[in-house]
């Protein structure tokens, strides 16, 4: 209960907010680079496995960008 009533006092509605829109961002970015490796791939097992780890490399890469600009854009509105 301790837990509980320490999160609701810390974390108010714009910081939750702002998280709930990122994670939707982010996971349009996994959906779409995932789509993309998956059509680039070609036909072998091999080929699969490659456009997989490229998919996460994209991910992971696209996601972190993002997250520097959201980050950027919540400080400059004092979120």
């Amino acid at each position: 209960f301790q837990y509980y009533s320490q999160l609701v006092t810390s974390v108010d509605l714009p910081n939750y907010a702002a998280g709930v829109i990122k994670s939707g961002f982010f996971g349009v970015i996994v959906a779409g680079a995932g789509c993309l490796r998956g059509i680039e791939s070609g036909n072998s097992a091999a080929a699969v496995g490659l456009s997989t780890t490229s998919a996460v490399v994209t991910s992971i890469t696209a996601i972190i960008a993002l997250d520097a600009v959201f980050a950027f854009l919540l400080t400059a509105l004092g979120i």
